[in-house]
C-alpha cells in the first residue's frame, strides 16, 4: 500500500480556500462520559441496525418522529430476499478469495466468519440502496441465520464472534449508519477502494458506527469506548457529498460524517479516503472520535467539510494524513496526549483547532506532538485558548508552514507564534512546561515557549532521505494473485486451536522464504519454539492467534521463546501484520516473542497492527473462573509470561500500531454489558476483572535503529517497557498502565526480581506504592527520541480512589547512566513523581504547576538530551537511594523522616520568616593573569621568524563577595549510612554566594605595562566552606533550630513541591564521595584522612604520610576537631563543623596554606606550620573545592567548557604554538579520535608527583630570557616536525565583481527584532532571521529591505547587540533555485543550491537600524549577510 503523499519542501502553490468560514461543531459532538453536558446524539430511534426491508413504515420511522421500536415490531425483521442475487465478486484483491479460509474455532456451530456485502444482498451500483444488506453482512449470525445477531449491547466485548466484512469495488449507496459489531474489520480491495456513499435522505450518526448510542439511555452506548478493541477498517472511500447539510431521526439531529470512531488498542482507519460538500456552509465531519483510549489512524485523505476529523481520546497516533480545502482539519476536543506525525495540510482555514473544552474532568487539549509536517495556505495553523492558568502543550518538530496568517494563535491573537506569506520552518519548538536540555544536571523547569537549543539532536540511522523520522506503511500485497499466496491451512497447518502445529509451522516459513504466506483467522496451537526466518512475509486476518501452551513454557527458571523472529546475527527482510500472539494456561516460562532479525535496509524488519494478549479470552484457560482478583496468594496458574516481547542487542525493528495487553477484565463474560464509566471516564462496575501475571512488558536492547509507532504495554508486573543499553530508538506515542492487582501482590512477586538482565530490584522500597511497576525504565541508553507517553495508574487492588489523590504509586519513569534522551509531551495519572532520574537530577512531580486538567502534562524533559551518561545508581544498590522531603518538615511539631538505609534526605529550603541580607568577609585568593607577547625563535634552516606566546603570572587578590539577601536558602543534603535506623539530624544550610565579575589589573607586574584589560566570573563556594558570615538578622544563619528524628522506613514525608535539591559541588558533607568514619592514616601510601559525617562522629581522620595532602573533615553534632596533616605534600588541615567544634586540623609541611576551618560556632582554625601558611591554595587539593576560577579566561592553553575531553594536566599545560597551531592541550594529553586537533605539544615533567601540578613557566619561576629560550626550544620541536609547513594553495574561486553576467542571484540575509505587546509589562520581543532573494540585475533592490519580502524565516532568541551570524536556513527558493545557507554564530557560511556551487557569503559589516515595521510592530534592526549565485554550474 503506498504511502499518502506529503510534500517536504515548500510548494509554492496551493488550491483556493473553501467558500466560507468553518461552522461549530453539532452540539452532541463532546466528550459524552456520563452525558454530563446532556448533549449526548440519544434521541434517535433506531436501536441498532437495520436489518431489514426498507418499507414506507421503516423509511417514516428513521425520517419522521414515530415512537415505534423497530425491533420490538417482529413484522419489521421481514429479510430482504437474498437468494436470487449475484454471485459475490472479490475482486483483484487476493484476499476477497483466501479470507474465507478463516474462521472462529471457538463460536457455535454454524457461526460464519467471513462475510462479503454481495453475498448478503448489497449490490454497489450506486443507485440501490445497500443499507440492510451490509448491515447482516456486519451483524447476523452467518449468511443464512439473521435472527441470531453478534456482540451488541448485551455483550459488551467478545473474542470470539469475529468477523472480517469485505467490500468489492463498487459504490455502496446507505440511508442509515452501518454498525461495525465488536472485533470486527471491514476491508476494501486496495486496488480498487469501494466506496460507501451516503444518500440524499440519509439519516444517523454516520456512514459507519462502531459504538452506538442507545437512544434514551442519557449517552449510554453498547461498549465501553475505553474497551472497545480489536477494530479495523481498511481500503474504503467514504462519499458525504450527497448527504443533507443536517438530518433529523427522531427527535436527534445530525450533521454528514464519514465514521464515528469511538475505540481503544488494537484498532486501526487505514487507506481510506473522505469525501465532502466544500461549499460554503458545510456542515459534515469525516471521522468523529469523540472519545477513547489508543488506536492508530494512517494514510488517510480528507477533501472539503467543515470538520474533517473531530479527535477527542485520552492518547492517539496519526501517520501520514493529507487534508484539503477542510474549514478546520483537525478539531482536538479534548485529549491527554495525541502525536500528529506526516501531516499536510492545503488550503484550510483552520489547521489544528484545540480551543475546545471538556465539562468531563475539565479537560480540553493536554497535549499535542506535531511531526514532520507541512502547512500550506492555512490562515490558522493551530489555535489554542487558556483555560485558567492552563493551556495545551505544543511540540512543533520539523514543521514547514508557508503562507500562514498564523502558525500559532492563543483566543484569536495571531502573534503567539506568527505565520508569513513566506515559508517558516520550525526545527524543535515547544510551548509549555519544560526542563531545557543539561548536561546532566538540573535544567529550571519553565512555562515557555520557544525553540529548544540545541534543537533535537535526531539519530541518522532513524531518518529518512528527506530528513524525516522514516514511516512504512503497512504492506497488503495487493500486487499479488490469489494463486502466488502461500495459505497455511492448505499446507497441513490447523487454524482450530487443536494438536501441536510447531513443527508444521517451521516447516512450512523455511520452505517458502521469500513469499507471503497467509494465515488464515483461527487458533495456531503450538507447544514449542515457531521460528520465522528471514525472508518471510507473513499475513493474518482479523488477528490469526499463534497460542502456546504445554510444559515446555511452564518452568519460570528457563524461559523459552514462543516466537523467534531470526536468529541472533540474521539480517534481511521479515514482514508480519494482523497477527496475535497469546498463551493458553500456565506457561510461567513463556517468552513470547524474540526479535533478533536485523534490518537489511531501511525498515525491511518489520510488524505491524500485530498485538499479545495474555490471557482475559476464551480458550485462554485464563479467565474469570480460573483468575478472580482479591486472592490471598498467587494462583500459580495464573502465571503465564516470564516476558512479553524482547527485541535483542543486534536486532532492529520497525512496528506500528503494536498493544501488549496481560488482561485485566474477561473479554468473553457478558457481566461486561454491566459496566459503565464513571465520572472520570473509568469504567465502573467491572464485574470481570481478573488477575493474571507477566513477569516484564517490551524489553528492547536494540542498537538501532527501531522505531514504534503507537504502542502499548499494559499491566505487567515489573515494568512495561525497559530500555537497557538500547541505542537510536524512537517511540511515539507510546502508553502503559501499572496492574490493577498492585500492591496484592506488590511488583517484587510473584515472578523474582533479578532473573533477568536489567530487572528493577526495588532495594530502594519499602511499601507497595514504591513497589510498583515502572512505565517506563531507560538504563545505559542513549539516543532516544518520544514524542509523546502516556503513563497511567488508576487501581490499587482493583480499587478505584486513589487516583483523586494521584498517590497511586510512587513513580513511573526512570532513568540511569543515559544520554541523549529527548522526551516530549509526557503525561501521567495516579503517580507523586513522573519521572525519577537517577544519580543527581530532581525528579519531576506530579502537581499543580505539571497538571493540564485531568493528567501531569510535562511539554519537554531534556535533561539529559546533551549529558548523563555518569549519571545513574547501582541497581544493585540497597536503600531508599535520594529521598526528597516535602516542606512541611519544617512546620512540623515533631518532624521525622524515614528511609531504608543506605539512603540521603534532600531537604527542602529552610524558610527565614524574612528577608535577610547574608553578608561574607573578604576572600584572599590566586588568579591568573595572562597577555600575549611577541618573540622570535630561529628554525632549524637559521631562519629567524616572529611569533606569538602566551605569558601569565598569578598575582594575589582580596575578593569582596556579594552579599546575598534572600528569604530561605538550602539546606545540605543528609546521607544515612547502612544499618543506621534510628538517630537525630541537625539540619545545617548552605548558602551560596551569586558569581561575580572582576576586572584583571592590567599591570599585574607592576612594571608600567597596560595589557589589555580581560574580566572573569567568579564562582564563589557555598558556606559553610568559607569562613562564616554574618546576618543582619540572625547570628547563626548554618544552624537550623530545629532537630530531626530518623527513622527506618517508607520513604517519607514525600515532596510534591518546593523541593530540596541534589548537591552539585562542595559535597563532601556529608560524604557524597564516599565517607569512612574518619580514620587516620599513617604510612607511605596514605593519601587523605578521612572524612566522617553523622550523629556519632568525633573527629576527622588524620593523615601522616610522604603522599598525604590534607586531614580529614568531621560534620555532625559530636565532631570537635578535624583531621592534622603532617607531610611534605599536605596543603590543608581538616574542617570541623559542629555546635561542639573546638578546631580545626592542624596542617604542617612546606605547602601548608591553612590549617581546617572550624565553625559554625566561634572556635579556631587549625594550626599551620611551614613556608606558605596563610597564603592561597589550601583547598586546590579538593576535587570540589579546588578554584575553578584560577585560570585567565584568555588562555589559550586551556580547554573548552564545551570540550568533552578533560585530563588531570591542565595546569602544567603552558605551551608556546605558531599562529596556526592549536593549543587545546588536553586534546593531546587526554583524548585520540576525532577530538584530537593538536599535532605536536611539549610539557615539561613536574617537579614532584601531586595531584594538581605547578604552572610550568611563571613569573616568580624565570626570568623574560628564560622564558623566551624555552619558548624556542619547543618552536624548535614543532619545526622539526613539520608543523610549520607552507599552507595548501588556495581553491576558492573568488567571487566576481559585483553585477557580472556570472551571477544568476543574490541574496542577504537580516536579522530583525519585532516589539510585541504580549499583555506583560515592557512587553516582549519576536526576533527571527529573514532570507531576501532578488535576481542580479536588481540586486539593488535588497539595499532596501523593507520593500522586499523574505522568502524564508526563521525564528531566534538572541538580542540583536548579542548576535553573531546566522545559523543554518533552509531549505528556500531563491529565483526559483532551491537553497541552504549554511552556518553558525562565529563566521559567516556558505550557499548551497540545487545545481550550482557551493558559494561562501561575505559579511558586509553593515549593522544599519532600517525602521520597517513590517510585522506590525515598531521598528526593526537588521543586520545582513550577502551571498550570490553563479551560472558557472
Amino acid at each position: 500500500m503506498a504511502e499518502v503523499s506529503i510534500p517536504v519542501a515548500p510548494v509554492g502553490t496551493a488550491v483556493s480556500l473553501p467558500e466560507g468560514e468553518p461552522q461549530p461543531a453539532p452540539e452532541y459532538a463532546k466528550n459524552n462520559i456520563n452525558n454530563q453536558e446532556g448533549a449526548a446524539p440519544d434521541k434517535g430511534v433506531l436501536y441498532g441496525p437495520v436489518l431489514g426491508s426498507l418499507n414506507d413504515t421503516l423509511l417514516s420511522l428513521i425520517h419522521g418522529n414515530e415512537t415505534e421500536n423497530y425491533f420490538d415490531n417482529p413484522e419489521s425483521h421481514a429479510q430482504a430476499p437474498t437468494a436470487g442475487a449475484a454471485a459475490a465478486q472479490a475482486g483483484s484483491y487476493w484476499l476477497g478469495e483466501l479470507a474465507k479460509k478463516g474462521s472462529s474455532p471457538l463460536a457455535p456451530s454454524g457461526y460464519q466468519f467471513y462475510r462479503n456485502v454481495q453475498d448478503f444482498g448489497a449490490v454497489g451500483d450506486g443507485k440501490t440502496d445497500d443499507t440492510a444488506a451490509i448491515n447482516r453482512a456486519a451483524a447476523a449470525f452467518s449468511k443464512d441465520n439473521h435472527n441470531e445477531t453478534r456482540c451488541a449491547a448485551d455483550c459488551g466485548s467478545t473474542t470470539v464472534l469475529t468477523a472480517v466484512v469485505y467490500f468489492p469495488k463498487g459504490t455502496y449507496l446507505v440511508s442509515s449508519p452501518i454498525i461495525q459489531y465488536y472485533h470486527t474489520q471491514f476491508v476494501g480491495d486496495p486496488n480498487n477502494k469501494a466506496t460507501i456513499q451516503g444518500a440524499t435522505n440519509f439519516s444517523g450518526i454516520a456512514l459507519v458506527d462502531n459504538d452506538f448510542y442507545i437512544p434514551g439511555k442519557s449517552g449510554a452506548e453498547w461498549y465501553i469506548n475505553q474497551s472497545n478493541f480489536l477494530r479495523q477498517i481498511r481500503n474504503l472511500r467514504f462519499d458525504m457529498r450527497g448527504m443533507p447539510k443536517r438530518n433529523l431521526q427522531g427527535a436527534q439531529r445530525y450533521v454528514p460524517t464519514g465514521i464515528h470512531w469511538q475505540v481503544g488498542q488494537a484498532t486501526s482507519i487505514s487507506n481510506c479516503d473522505f469525501l465532502m460538500d466544500s461549499t460554503n456552509g458545510t456542515t459534515a465531519m469525516g471521522i468523529m472520535m469523540e472519545n477513547g483510549s489508543g488506536g492508530v489512524v494512517s494514510d488517510l485523505t480528507f477533501t472539503g467539510g467543515n470538520i474533517c476529523f473531530f479527535a477527542g481520546s485520552q492518547q492517539f497516533t496519526a501517520t501520514n494524513l493529507r487534508f484539503e480545502q477542510c474549514q478546520t482539519a483537525i478539531k482536538q476536543e479534548w485529549n491527554w496526549g495525541f502525536t500528529w506525525k506526516n501531516i499536510y495540510m492545503e488550503s484550510c482555514n483552520v489547521g489544528l483547532d484545540c480551543t475546545q473544552y471538556s465539562a468531563a474532568t475539565k479537560q480540553g487539549t493536554g497535549s499535542v506532538a506535531v511531526v514532520d509536517s507541512h502547512f500550506n495556505n492555512v490562515q490558522a495553523a493551530i489555535k489554542v485558548r487558556k483555560q485558567g492558568n492552563q493551556q495545551p502543550n505544543i511540540v512543533l518538530e520539523n514543521l514547514l508552514a508557508e503562507n500562514t496568517k498564523s502558525v500559532i494563535s492563543v483566543d484569536g491573537a495571531d502573534n503567539y507564534l506568527p505565520g508569513s506569506s513566506g515559508t517558516l520552518y520550525f526545527d524543535t519548538w515547544v510551548s509549555g512546561y519544560q526542563f531545557p536540555p543539561g548536561k546532566g544536571l538540573d535544567s529550571n523547569p519553565v512555562n515557555t515557549r520557544g525553540f529548544i537549543i540545541p534543537s533535537t539532536k535526531k539519530p541518522g540511522s532513524l531518518i529518512d532521505s528527506q530528513g524525516r523520522y522514516l514511516t512504512r506503511s503497512k504492506p497488503q500485497y495487493e500486487s499479488e494473485s490469489a494463486g502466488s499466496i502461500i495459505v497455511a491451512t492448505d499446507n497441513g497447518v490447523s487454524n482450530t486451536g487443536k494438536d501441536d502445529q510447531t513443527d508444521t509451522i517451521n516447516k512450512l516459513l523455511s520452505s517458502h522464504t521469500g513469499s507471503v504466506i497467509f494465515f488464515p483467522a483461527g487458533i495456531y496451537l503450538v507447544k514449542g519454539t515457531v521460528v520465522v526466518p528471514v525472508g518471510s512475509k507473513i499475513v493474518g486476518s482479523s488477528w490469526s492467534q499463534i497460542m502456546g501452551t504445554g510444559p515446555y513454557f511452564q518452568d519460570e527458571s528457563n524461559p523459552k521463546v514462543m516466537v523467534q523472529v531470526g536468529k541472533r546475527g540474521d539480517n534481511g527482510v521479515i514482514e508480519i501484520s494482523d497477527m496475535l500472539f497469546t498463551v493458553k494456561g500456565a506457561t510461567a516460562g513463556c517468552i513470547l516473542m524474540e526479535w533478533n532479525v536485523h534490518e537489511s535496509s531501511p525498515g525491511s524488519a518489520a510488524m505491524w497492527d500485530s498485538h499479545f494478549r495474555v490471557g482475559g479470552a476464551a480458550g485462554s484457560d485464563l479467565q474469570l473462573e480460573d483468575c478472580p482478583v482479591h486472592t490471598s496468594s498467587v494462583k500459580e496458574k495464573c502465571k503465564a509470561a516470564s516476558l512479553v516481547m524482547h527485541i535483542t542487542h543486534d536486532a532492529s525493528g520497525y512496528f506500528d500500531n503494536m498493544w501488549l495487553w496481560v488482561a485485566d477484565h474477561d473479554l468473553d463474560n457478558p457481566m461486561n454489558s454491566a459496566t459503565h464509566e464513571g465520572p472520570d471516564g473509568i469504567p465502573l462496575d467491572t464485574k470481570t476483572q481478573i488477575s493474571i501475571y507477566a513477569g516484564r512488558g517490551l524489553l528492547i536492547e536494540s542498537q538501532g535503529p527501531t522505531w514504534l509507532y503507537g504502542t502499548s504495554s499494559e499491566h505487567m508486573q515489573m515494568y512495561q517497557y525497559e530500555l537497557l543499553g538500547a541505542k537510536n530508538v524512537y517511540l511515539g506515542h507510546m502508553q502503559t498502565e501499572t496492574p490493577y492487582y498492585q500492591p496484592n501482590p506488590d511488583a517484587s512477586k510473584p515472578y523474582t526480581p533479578g532473573k533477568w538482565d536489567g530487572d528493577p530490584l526495588f532495594g530502594d522500597c519499602s511499601d507497595g506504592s514504591c513497589r510498583s511497576a515502572w512505565a517506563l525504565r531507560i538504563l545505559n541508553s542513549t539516543d532516544v527520541v518520544i514524542y509523546s507517553g502516556g503513563f497511567y495508574s488508576f487501581f490499587q487492588d482493583n480499587e478505584l480512589g486513589c487516583t483523586n489523590k494521584e498517590t497511586c504509586q510512587t513513580a513511573m519513569v526512570e532513568t540511569s547512566y543515559s544520554e541523549k534522551i529527548w522526551m516530549y509531551n509526557i503525561f501521567t495519572k495516579g503517580n507523586i513523581q513522573i519521572i525519577t532520574p537517577r544519580g543527581g537530577p530532581s525528579p519531576v512531580y506530579n502537581k499543580d504547576t505539571t497538571r493540564i486538567g485531568y493528567t501531569s502534562e510535562i511539554a519537554a524533559w531534556l535533561v539529559l538530551a546533551l549529558g548523563g551518561a555518569n549519571l545513574g545508581t547501582d541497581p544493585h544498590a540497597s536503600g531508599s537511594q535520594d529521598v526528597y522531603i516535602d516542606p512541611g518538615i519544617w512546620s512540623s511539631k515533631s518532624p521525622t523522616m524515614s528511609c531504608v538505609p543506605p539512603c540521603t534526605y534532600i531537604l527542602p529550603k529552610w524558610p527565614l520568616g524574612s528577608e535577610t541580607t547574608i553578608k561574607f568577609p573578604p576572600s584572599t585568593t590566586s588568579l591568573e593573569v595572562g597577555w600575549t607577547t611577541t618573540t622570535t625563535y630561529t628554525g632549524f634552516d637559521g631562519v629567524v621568524s616572529n611569533t606569538t606566546a602566551y605569558v601569565s603570572v598569578t598575582v594575589t587578590t582580596v575578593l569582596t563577595v556579594p552579599d546575598v539577601t534572600t528569604s530561605e536558602v538550602d539546606v545540605s543534603n543528609v546521607a544515612i549510612p547502612p544499618g543506621v535506623d534510628s538517630t537525630v539530624i541537625y539540619p545545617t544550610t548552605s548558602v551560596l554566594p551569586p558569581p561575580f565579575v572582576i576586572t584583571d589589573d592590567s599591570d599585574p607586574e607592576s612594571n608600567g605595562a597596560n595589557h589589555p584589560v580581560n574580566t572573569r566570573t567568579i564562582t564563589p563556594k557555598p558556606w559553610p566552606w568559607t569562613d562564616v558570615p554574618t546576618s543582619t538578622t540572625t547570628s547563626h544563619v548554618g544552624i537550623v533550630p530545629i532537630i530531626i528524628t530518623h527513622t527506618s522506613g517508607p520513604p517519607g514525608p514525600l515532596c510534591t513541591a518546593g523541593c530540596g535539591t541534589k548537591c552539585r559541588r562542595a559535597c563532601n558533607w556529608p560524604c557524597e564521595g564516599g565517607c569512612d568514619g574518619g580514620k587516620e592514616c599513617k604510612g607511605p601510601d596514605c593519601t587523605k584522612g578521612g572524612n566522617c559525617a553523622g550523629a556519632s562522629c568525633t573527629s576527622g581522620g588524620d593523615c601522616v604520610g610522604d603522599k598525604c595532602t590534607r586531614g580529614g573533615d568531621c560534620t555532625g553534632p559530636k565532631c570537635t576537631k578535624g583531621g592534622d596533616c603532617i607531610g611534605p605534600l599536605c596543603k590543608r588541615g581538616g574542617n570541623c563543623f559542629g555546635l561542639l567544634c573546638d578546631h580545626g586540623g592542624k596542617c604542617k609541611g612546606p605547602l601548608c596554606h591553612r590549617g581546617g576551618n572550624c565553625g559554625p560556632l566561634s572556635c579556631s582554625a587549625g594550626g599551620c606550620e611551614g613556608p606558605l601558611c596563610n597564603t592561597p591554595g589550601g583547598d586546590d587539593d579538593d576535587d570540589d573545592d579546588g578554584n575553578e576560577d584560577f585560570h585567565d579566561s584568555n588562555d589559550p592553553n586551556e580547554p573548552d567548557d564545551n570540550d568533552d575531553c578533560t585530563t588531570s594536566t591542565f595546569n602544567s599545560c603552558r605551551t608556546y604554538c605558531a599562529p596556526d597551531c592549536s593549543t587545546k592541550c588536553s586534546s593531546v594529553l587526554g583524548c585520540r579520535g576525532s577530538d584530537t586537533s593538536v599535532s605536536y605539544t611539549a610539557t615539561p615533567a613536574p617537579a614532584f608527583a601531586a595531584e594538581h601540578m605547578d604552572d610550568w613557566i611563571g613569573k616568580d619561576d624565570y626570568d623574560r630570557g628564560a622564558l623566551k629560550a624555552a619558548a624556542q626550544t619547543i618552536i624548535q620541536r614543532l619545526s622539526d616536525a613539520g608543523a610549520f609547513k607552507d599552507p595548501p594553495p588556495t581553491t576558492t574561486k573568488p567571487p566576481p565583481p559585483t553585477g557580472t553576467d556570472d551571477e544568476a542571484a543574490v541574496l542577504m540575509i537580516v536579522y530583525a527584532e519585532t516589539h510585541v505587546d504580549d499583555g506583560t509589562p515592557g512587553g516582549d520581543w519576536y526576533r527571527q532571521w529573514e532570507v531576501m532573494a532578488a535576481a542580479a540585475d536588481r540586486g539593488g533592490d535588497l539595499d532596501q529591505p523593507c520593500q522586499v519580502e523574505a522568502v524564508y524565516r526563521k525564528q531566534a532568541y538572541e538580542p540583536l547587540n548579542g548576535i553573531g551570524f546566522p545559523p543554518d536556513l533552509g531549505p528556500f527558493k531563491a529565483e526559483g533555485i532551491q537553497c541552504q545557507y549554511k552556518g553558525d554564530a562565529k563566521s559567516v557560511g556558505t550557499l548551497s543550491c540545487d545545481g550550482y556551487d557551493d558559494t561562501p557569503c561575505d559579511d558586509p559589516r553593515d549593522n544599519t537600524h532600517y525602521g520597517c515595521g513590517a510585522l506590525g510592530g515598531p521598528p526593526i534592526n537588521r543586520r545582513r549577510v550577502h551571498c550570490i549565485i553563479y551560472n558557472d554550474k
